[in-house]
């Protein structure tokens, strides 16, 4: 799905995961300038970064995602598909399938978890991390997702 949101092009994508589960995710802008990739805590989906875009846009190429499990993104059934390990690879497939080398990382809560898992496992794509209201420790309810 492609759309002009304000004075912005954005669109929809779909990703299928190594383990068969299709991930959904969104772009902004244009894809020859720098990339921020920016990642909801659990139980948001791609949407709630919309209303901070704008100011990016001119100037980079933004990616939104909806993780395994929310938004419009397929909802696996087996608590072991909600590993960090697993929405690290989803990150990772989504910035191999868009040709992204180096991306700029700003992550939300959970978000934040799942970038640090991120850096610890694909530092070499990382150019730099932004964590809102992040832990390095797994919630009691993100516990539940990650056993």
């Amino acid at each position: 799905i492609m759309a002009v949101c304000f004075l912005w092009v954005y669109m929809d994508k779909y990703i299928k995961t190594k383990d068969g589960y299709q991930v959904k995710y969104s772009v902004f802008g244009d894809r020859n300038n720098p990339a921020i990739f920016f990642i909801t805590g659990i139980g948001g989906n791609s949407a709630v970064w919309n209303d901070y875009i704008e100011p990016f846009v001119k100037d980079f190429y933004i990616l939104t995602n909806d993780f395994r499990g929310f938004g419009m993104s397929d909802r696996p059934r087996r608590v072991e598909d909600y590993k960090f390990e697993n929405f690290s690879d989803d990150l990772d497939l989504i910035l191999s399938n868009e040709n992204i080398e180096k991306v700029h990382l700003i992550g939300h809560c959970f978000g934040g978890s799942v970038a640090i898992n991120y850096v610890k496992r694909y530092k070499q794509r990382v150019a730099k991390m932004i964590l809102i209201e992040t832990s390095n420790e797994v919630s009691h309810l993100a516990k539940f997702f990650v056993k």
